[in-house]
Formats: C-alpha cells, sequence, structure tokens
C-alpha cells in the first residue's frame, strides 16, 4: 500500500493498493479539458428511409388487422394517424365559407381520426361514415364516390363522379341533401 496525496481545494490524504493507484493514474485527464467517455463498441442508429403514404397504410392495415383480431381497441401507428389528420385539415377560408350543418361534418370527421375511429355518425342523418382513415387503410379508391376519399375519386365511373363535388373540406351530393 502506498500513500497518495491529492489536493483540490484542501489536501486529502488516502490510502490506496497498488491496482487503485493505476486506476486513478489511467483515469487522470491529460489537459484541463472535460473528459469525453468513448465507447469504442457503441454505433449511432441507422437512420431509416422515409416512408410514403402506401408504405406507411401497408404497415397500418397489419398493426389495425392484429389488433382488432385480438379484440383491442385500434390505436393506429403515428405515422398513419400524422397521415390522416394531414388528409384532413381544412383551411380557415374553407371552412368559414360552409353552413353550419357542414361545420358539424367538418367537426366530427376530424374528432373521429384524432381519436383514432375509422368511422363516425353523420350529425344530421345519423348514418354510418368511413373516415380518411379508413380510406387510406384501404390503399386505394372504391369506386363508391365516398365523402372523404383522399384518391380525388380516381376509380369513380364518370356518371357518378359529377353527382359530387369538393367543398373544400369533403365531398358533398351536387343535388344537396341538407
Amino acid at each position: 500500500m502506498s500513500t497518495v496525496t491529492v489536493s483540490n481545494s484542501a489536501e486529502v490524504i488516502a490510502v490506496l493498493s497498488e491496482s487503485d493507484q493505476s486506476l486513478l493514474e489511467q483515469q487522470k485527464p491529460e489537459t484541463n479539458a472535460a473528459a469525453v467517455y468513448k465507447e469504442p463498441d457503441r454505433h449511432l442508429p441507422l437512420k431509416l428511409k422515409p416512408m410514403d403514404e402506401k408504405e406507411i397504410s401497408r404497415f397500418a392495415k397489419d398493426v389495425v388487422w392484429e389488433q382488432s383480431k385480438a379484440g383491442k381497441r385500434i390505436k393506429l401507428p403515428f405515422n398513419m394517424w400524422k397521415v390522416s389528420m394531414q388528409k384532413c385539415q381544412v383551411t380557415y377560408d374553407d371552412y368559414t365559407k360552409l353552413d353550419p350543418d357542414r361545420r358539424d361534418i367538418v367537426t366530427a370527421h376530424w374528432i373521429s381520426v384524432r381519436n383514432h375511429q375509422l368511422t363516425y355518425n353523420d350529425p344530421k342523418t345519423k348514418y354510418l361514415v368511413m373516415n380518411v382513415t379508413q380510406h387510406l387503410l384501404r390503399g386505394k379508391c372504391c369506386g363508391n364516390n365516398c365523402r372523404h376519399c383522399p384518391f380525388n375519386h380516381e376509380n369513380v365511373p364518370e356518371h357518378l363522379r359529377n353527382q359530387k363535388k369538393w367543398n373544400g373540406a369533403f365531398y358533398e351530393d351536387v343535388n344537396n341533401l341538407y
């Protein structure tokens, strides 16, 4: 055993074994700069490539299927939820042009998407309506002239496509059922 004097603001005398002393000498910084702890075998995580909308939908579809099969409440993966929330955004100008009945539809739709639901009840007719998340999970336009189709009604026959128009928030009947 040997005696080592370590001085900071006050002198401290400690009795160390030779192995403790060699550890202390190894840890002494050669400069007054702060010591940096390095792990030689540690690497940064790999940066994942960004997923497009179809890949996000495909992944989310599998997750939703597993959750529903297990009888759990559906909780969308964050990326899918984020895409759905972006799709149901309405500009202030478009929103102010809507009458109160249509604003109720926008609100019901937004709340259902925010709460990870796939459908909502129409505030006026009480019919069950699929929201944009349900359509995105399908991955393509079904051709049924849906209210919240995120695919611009690409598979809707021409004679049906003319029956609905985009009002800035959703597709509504030209005949105006309200």
